[in-house]
């Protein structure tokens, strides 16, 4: 008479497979873990070159830069946070839309500020770095 072999996995088989499987899938996540923020900071990158572009052409029709949209926060800037229209006068006709902060939470965001004259200005984007690279 011959004996039925039995077919299947073992419980020590099968934890070590799911050991394994949980071990490979925390390497994968801590390494992709970083991605949303590097892909936030490309987007700010391309925004400042945009609205840098964008002030340049302005200047050059109106021989100085625009003014600051709204009234300059505690910290001296005007920024997105502050309102929508944070550089006067260059959206539409320099820019489609002023950008805004792909992550928006807390304080970050773009800022913008001139001097009296508008001849120089500063334009950053304010608590935002998310990756190291």
């Amino acid at each position: 008479m011959e004996q039925a072999t039995k077919r299947g996995f073992t419980l020590v088989e099968l934890l070590v497979t799911i050991s394994v499987i949980g071990i490979l899938s925390s390497i994968i996540y801590a390494n992709l873990g970083g991605t949303s923020g590097t892909g936030h900071d490309a987007k700010r990158k391309s925004d400042l070159r945009n609205m840098q572009a964008a002030l340049e052409q302005y200047k050059n029709k109106n021989g100085q830069y625009p003014d600051m949209g709204c009234t300059a926060g505690s910290d001296g800037f005007s920024g997105e946070n502050d309102c929508s229209t944070y550089i006067s006068g260059l959206a539409p006709k320099f820019i489609t839309v002023l950008p805004h902060d792909p992550n928006r939470k807390g304080k970050t965001g773009y800022a913008y500020t001139t001097n009296s004259d508008r001849t120089v200005y500063k334009l950053m984007a304010v608590g935002t770095v998310e990756s190291e690279t």
